[in-house]
C-alpha cells in the first residue's frame, strides 16, 4: 500500500534518463575509426611491406622479402644523411618546444584583456597560406583570367540550339 508521501515523491521526481549503452558509443566511433584505418594504417602497412620487398631498377617493387633495403642504411652516404636529418629534426623539436613554452608563458601571464589579442597575433601567420591560396584562385578564375576568356570563347562558339532550350 502506497502512502501519500510516496505518491507525492513519485510525482515530483524527474524522469530518469536512460543512459546509452557502451555499444552505442562504439558505434559512434566507427566512422572516425574507418577513416583512420583507411587513410593512416593501411598506407603505413603498405609502405612497411614495400620496405621489405625486392625493388626493381625503375623504383617499383617486385615482391619477395629482403633486408637489403635496411642494410643500405649502413652505407656511409645514407648513414650520414640519416644522422643529419634526425639531428636537425631533434634540434627543430627542441627549439620549437622552448620558443612555444616562452610564448605560452608570456601570454598566460598577461591580463585577461590582452590575452585574446596576443593569441590572434600568434594565429595570424597560420592563415597566410589560406589567404595566398584564395588570391591565387581569384587570379586564376577572375573575370580577366585565361580560364574565363577560354570559357567565354567556348560558350560563344557553341551552337545556340540545344534539345533542352526552349525556342
Amino acid at each position: 500500500m502506497t502512502t501519500f508521501t510516496q505518491t507525492r515523491r513519485a510525482q515530483t521526481e524527474p524522469p530518469r534518463i536512460r543512459r546509452p549503452s557502451a555499444v552505442a558509443g562504439y558505434l559512434l566511433l566507427l566512422p572516425a575509426t574507418a577513416v583512420v584505418v583507411v587513410l593512416v594504417i593501411v598506407p603505413t602497412l603498405v609502405i612497411l611491406r614495400d620496405s621489405f620487398a625486392i625493388s626493381d631498377p625503375l623504383g617499383g617493387t617486385l615482391g619477395g622479402f629482403t633486408l637489403v633495403n635496411y642494410a643500405k642504411l649502413l652505407d656511409p652516404v645514407y648513414a650520414k644523411t640519416l644522422g643529419y636529418s634526425l639531428g636537425m629534426a631533434a634540434l627543430n623539436a627542441i627549439v620549437c618546444v622552448v620558443v612555444g613554452y616562452i610564448v605560452a608563458y608570456f601570454i598566460a601571464t598577461r591580463s585577461a584583456r590582452t590575452q585574446p589579442v596576443l593569441l590572434v597575433l600568434v594565429i595570424i601567420p597560420f592563415l597566410t597560406d589560406f589567404l595566398v591560396r584564395t588570391f591565387a584562385w581569384i587570379t586564376l578564375l577572375g573575370s580577366g583570367a585565361l580560364s574565363s576568356r577560354c570559357s567565354a570563347r567556348w560558350a560563344s562558339t557553341r551552337p545556340r540550339s540545344s534539345p533542352r532550350s526552349s525556342p
